[in-house]
């Protein structure tokens, strides 16, 4: 994993783990053994293996798809980045990372994670969700399907900020 230092990437790591309960994510930290990664297991109604990885590449993400089913875990794989990111070509919409959904549709091809932009939005009131943005719109927390990616809301910035804050005093 390429991090700009240690102490950035402890930061991140602390200000997810700060977020999660602020939007009522069911996030345990270091879950599984799997070296090199996984620092939440998140449980919704699917559950996701998540990794803190700003700086993640295509290559990256397919080690992390391999390791994991190596070992046995089909969960899909959140690859979370440096916070919470407006889409460009809409701000309405808001990314988190990368999410790697789990396949084994294709009999001619091994099972794999199909990854795509990660975009949060309010699935159910006052309720904050992720889905892939390209597959599966299903809300992998909630389980909710609308049939379209809801709006991020606001207060979801709001949110982060505040895990920014705890985080700082966290790992001080």
């Amino acid at each position: 994993m390429r991090k700009a230092t240690s102490n950035t990437h402890n930061r991140l790591v602390a200000q997810w783990g700060a977020f999660f309960p602020f939007v009522d994510w069911h996030a345990h930290y270091k879950p599984f053994d799997i070296p090199g990664w996984v620092d939440f297991g998140i449980y919704g109604h699917m559950p996701l293996l998540a990794v803190v990885d700003p700086f993640c590449t295509q290559e990256q993400m397919e080690a992390y798809s391999k390791s994991a089913l190596q070992v046995g875990l089909t969960y899909d794989i959140l690859v979370l980045g440096a916070g919470i990111t407006a889409d460009e070509s809409d701000p309405k919409f808001s990314r988190i990372g990368w999410l790697g959904e789990y396949s084994d549709y294709d009999e001619a091809a091994p099972p794999c994670h199909v990854f795509a932009p990660a975009v949060i939005g309010e699935w159910l009131p006052d309720k904050l969700g992720v889905c892939h943005e390209m597959n599966s719109w299903r809300d992998r927390i909630s389980g909710e399907y609308t049939g379209w990616i809801p709006e991020t809301p606001c207060w979801a910035n709001y949110c982060w900020a505040r895990a920014g804050e705890l985080a700082v005093g966290l790992i001080a």
